[in-house]
């Protein structure tokens, strides 16, 4: 009916027409072009969480609370962000974020960064990311032998075998086929157990990666014959970078290279902007050529830095 009438009418009132029926639709609210989100993934998709993590986003935050910044990644990200009680509980100056600026980088290294800040966790289940409270020390482990990180060192709740290894870091010159986990001080209920912490690098075989208990003793003994050059870097060793770059525009964020970081189970380290780059294996000056040319497309001019091994 109103085709059949339209054509009887001018264009002027075909015009009007035309706004009063615009005019009674719905109006849709808008979102930048940059801050829209993709489509979300199906939950069930292959590597959709991955992806997510990996997607690069910008953020400034001249001041948000734990409630402002999990609701702005939400609105940027396919993944839904939640906070748990224990999260929420927590000091509210302490969760909060204040002058916080990053350029676009992957999801995952922005969410290291907050909870570097604020002193929070972060994992992801199910295409929803959960920011908790970090876990408090229920106890100490003692680690002696090939390690960084030797003495006592405390543990939360169901800390396992490897994440401890992980912490504490095995040298270059360390057994990681004969770790020794020596439990109990009374004489009917002790108990010196060998674990084979390269098998579960390599192979992905968690056989017995067992949760600590306070008062266990963790020995990784020196190996027989040298299993790493005593220059390359790695897994569990520690690196940490000297910058020349602090008055390039974007460079606040490589402020973090500055500080020790273990080399991943996957032989990897955490390169800001550039994600996880692989780096077991290499000399100190390999390292820095690598990680400089990662920088390079993100910055104007050439980013110097001096690699720095503390795993000898």
């Amino acid at each position: 009916m109103l085709e059949q009438s339209s054509h009887r009418l001018g264009w002027r009132a075909r015009a009007a027409l035309l706004t009063v029926v615009a005019a009674s639709l719905p109006v849709l609210p808008t979102v930048a072009q940059d801050q829209r989100p993709q489509r979300a993934i199906p939950a069930d998709a292959p590597g959709a969480e991955a992806a997510a993590l990996d997607a690069k986003v910008a953020l400034a935050f001249e001041r948000a609370t734990l409630a402002e910044w999990t609701r702005h990644l939400s609105h940027i990200s396919v993944l839904s962000f939640v906070a748990t009680r224990a999260a929420q509980a927590l000091d509210a100056a302490a969760t909060t974020l204040v002058d916080l600026e990053l350029p676009a980088v992957k999801l995952r290294i922005a969410l290291d960064v907050i909870a570097d800040r604020t002193g929070l966790a972060w994992r992801s289940e199910d295409g929803v990311v959960v920011i908790d409270a970090a876990k408090s020390p229920v106890g100490h482990v003692t680690a002696v032998g090939a390690v960084e990180k030797r003495g006592r060192v405390p543990i939360a709740a169901d800390t396992t075998l490897f994440e401890f290894l992980v912490e504490v870091g095995i040298t270059a010159g360390g057994d990681q086929s004969g770790v020794l986990l020596a439990r109990g001080s009374d004489a009917h209920d002790s108990q010196l157990l060998s674990i084979d912490f390269r098998k579960m690098v390599t192979t992905g075989d968690m056989t017995g990666n067992v949760a600590l208990r306070d008062g266990d003793l963790v020995i990784v003994p020196p190996s027989r014959g040298a299993r790493t050059p005593p220059h390359a870097l790695a897994v569990g060793d520690r690196v940490r970078f000297l910058l020349e770059a602090d008055r390039l525009p974007g460079a606040e964020m490589l402020r973090i290279l500055k500080e020790p970081q273990t080399v991943g189970v996957d032989g990897t380290i955490l390169v800001p902007y550039a994600g996880r780059l692989p780096a077991v294996g290499l000399t100190e000056a390999e390292v820095e050529t690598r990680v400089s040319n990662a920088l390079r497309p993100y910055f104007a001019a050439e980013v110097v830095l001096y690699a720095r091994f503390l795993a000898r």
